[in-house]
């Protein structure tokens, strides 16, 4: 039993923990800086941060953040469109831009099936992930349009 107290003791946890995780962080970064190592990106940040302009800062966790609320509403309409309409274009890319998703799908020439069955993917997606700020935007081609993929969409 009294293992037990010293073991709880011992460990970390609450705001402390934070701080001390937060100095450590703060630490590794200007020891990358320091040593020269850190990628110019990175410097030119802090050395905003050190001014007290923190838009930079700002702007690069928003892009971050996007990006991953972005592949979470991706998966949510795949899997909306694959599980519960249980269809599948010939050709499905994204592109992402901002907050923005856009889905590029070529379906079968008069496939209103597909074409509704993708159309409300996005809008379930669009639904869960309200409250994210990304949202899915769709375009939708035909086969007989013999459109390529955009460059900058990834095919999946």
């Amino acid at each position: 039993m009294e293992t037990e107290i010293i073991n709880t003791k011992n460990k970390e946890t609450g705001f402390d923990y934070f701080i001390d995780q937060v100095a450590a962080y703060i630490k590794g970064e200007e020891l990358e800086i320091t040593a020269g190592v850190a990628p110019t990106q990175k410097k030119e940040i802090w050395e905003q941060i050190l001014k007290g302009n923190y838009l930079p800062m700002l702007k690069v966790n928003q892009n971050n953040n996007n990006e991953i609320l972005g592949v979470q509403i991706a998966l949510s309409f795949i899997q909306n469109l694959k599980a519960i309409h249980k269809s599948k274009p010939h050709k499905l890319a994204l592109s992402q831009k901002n907050n923005k998703v856009y889905i590029w799908a070529e379906i079968a020439d008069g496939d209103d099936e597909t074409m509704e069955a993708i159309l409300a993917s996005v809008i379930d997606a669009n639904f869960e992930h309200r409250d994210s700020g990304i949202s899915l935007s769709p375009m939708i081609v035909e086969q007989s349009d013999n459109l390529s993929v955009p460059a900058h969409f990834k095919v999946l």
